[in-house]
């Protein structure tokens, strides 16, 4: 919650807030809202304050008094030490090639793109590959063109240590932990992450998912999801929801951190993923409900942050990423999706076995799970949804349907000998499938975002994401190919 949302509260009034910085005013909005978040009625996120603005000084200098020894420092070093030396090892590459930092993009490019052929021809002096064919592969990859854009970025920011601690220092204050942090912009943190994503995730789908609205249903399978979103450092904006508690048997599938902290047991789910996905990008929009989605105004409890399905999925939404318990809950996000938000995928990571996949559903399509059920399915999931199951075996009938193509044998049996004595969770994983489907879920979305391709599908590393780039064409393989044995040679 930013300062500017305090008091806005309806269920607790808190102390309002002034412009000019009344540090008593504004110690009693923290203890109010110290209040509701021990009492697990709020999470309260981390506050970014910019010291170069006259109202924000006024709240650091009110900040430091509460603070006091806690006020940390080094988080800005680190980055800015990790800027000073890339851009100093960058000066020296670029005099190498005979091209200056203060070189347009196009510039930039073009000379690195000339650069390499003239490289590679000191490997092929004979001329086996032609310029020509250098040229062809390098129009397939997007590689020099976000190495133009980082140069650029890299020398963005000019300046001594000192200097850029007064404009690219930000102080960040944390209410839960009483800290205060100094950390740098923004933008050079982004530029310096980018450094390492460079040829590997193009740019391109990097602002895409920077711009991209992100609702996850559910925040235990998904929760390693949305922390490798967030560790790229573009996914700002993520709202999830779930009223679950951390516990022993949910731990080990959590992200490390916070939620898989034994000391966390007890406390709420979203808040503690909240707290991790804060701690990746403090610039993010994370927003966490404790409650669970429902379908109509009528099934909302008054004592959860409960949501409609159409209150957290609008039009603007990229995403669904739906994680939810039950079986019922899940086949009637379905039909609300088809029926109301036609045109956004579902993203539905399941922990089977230890073979996990991603489904990236198109909504519109009616192929529910990416199953191709029969019409009688269709008919039995279309029921469910609506009237819920008739009896327990219809549970693991439902997750047969969903699942069961994909299922490992030994899961397959845990499920269908469940009603039996099972005492296992209607969909149970282990930690290693957690990861595996959390890293296959996040490539999922960012290869959709890269290509457009993959709606309909259920997907691993096996079928479809062994890279985030856009194919290569059978000829640029070629070419490339000769390349490596010319260099290895």
């Amino acid at each position: 919650m930013r300062r500017d949302e305090i008091g806005q509260n309806p269920d607790i009034e808190l102390a309002q807030t002034t412009e000019s910085g009344d540090s008593w005013t504004w110690y009693q909005a923290i203890l109010a809202q110290e209040v509701q978040r021990i009492a697990g009625l709020v999470y309260v996120a981390p506050e970014v304050l910019n010291p170069t603005t006259s109202g924000d000084m006024d709240r650091i200098a009110a900040l430091k008094a509460v603070a006091k020894e806690k006020t940390r420092t080094l988080p800005f070093k680190s980055a800015i030490n990790e800027y000073l030396e890339l851009q100093g090892k960058l000066a020296r590459r670029l005099e190498e090639i005979g091209l200056s930092p203060q070189a347009n993009k196009d510039q930039l490019e073009f000379g690195m793109k000339a650069s390499f052929i003239k490289l590679i021809h000191t490997f092929d002096p004979e001329f086996i590959i032609s310029s020509d064919e250098l040229s062809s592969l390098l129009a397939e990859t997007s590689i020099f063109k976000d190495r133009a854009k980082i140069i650029e970025r890299l020398f963005e920011f000019q300046g001594t240590e000192k200097e850029l601690f007064r404009s690219e220092s930000r102080y960040i204050w944390n209410q839960s932990e009483q800290d205060l942090t100094v950390y740098a912009s923004q933008r050079l943190i982004e530029t310096l992450q980018m450094t390492r994503f460079l040829g590997l995730i193009p740019f391109e789908s990097l602002a895409k998912l920077r711009r991209s609205k992100i609702v996850v249903l559910g925040a235990s399978v998904a929760a390693s999801t949305l922390e490798l979103l967030a560790a790229l450092g573009v996914a700002a904006q993520i709202e999830f929801i779930d009223d679950g508690e951390l516990e022993p048997s949910n731990g080990p599938r959590m992200p490390a951190g916070k939620t898989s902290d034994y000391r966390s047991n007890g406390q709420p789910k979203v808040f503690a993923l909240a707290d991790i996905l804060f701690g990746r990008n403090p610039y993010g929009q994370f927003i966490p409900h404790r409650g669970r989605v429902v379908f109509s105004e009528e099934e909302k409890r008054p004592e959860k942050d409960d949501r409609t399905l159409s209150e957290l999925v609008t039009d603007d939404v990229a995403f669904v990423v739906e994680v939810v318990d039950g079986p019922r809950e899940k086949t009637r996000v379905r039909l609300e999706m088809e029926q109301h938000h036609p045109q956004i995928p579902i993203v539905f990571p399941a922990d089977v076995g230890n073979n996990a996949f991603t489904g990236l559903e198109d909504s519109a399509a009616g192929n529910y799970f990416n199953q191709s059920l029969t019409p009688a399915q269709q008919e039995f999931i279309r029921r469910v949804a609506n009237k819920g199951l008739a009896s327990l075996n219809e549970a693991e009938k439902t997750l047969l349907l969903i699942v069961g193509n994909q299922l490992p044998a030994e899961h397959k049996l845990q499920v269908i000998s469940g009603p039996f004595g099972g005492i296992e969770p209607w969909l149970s994983q282990t930690p290693i499938a957690a990861r595996q489907s959390a890293a296959v879920g996040a490539s999922a979305m960012l290869w959709h975002l890269s290509t457009g391709e993959g709606l309909g599908k259920n997907l691993t590393f096996q079928n479809g994401l062994s890279s985030l780039q856009p194919p290569f064409s059978p000829e640029a393989k070629k070419i490339l190919d000769k390349i490596n044995s010319l260099v290895t040679q």
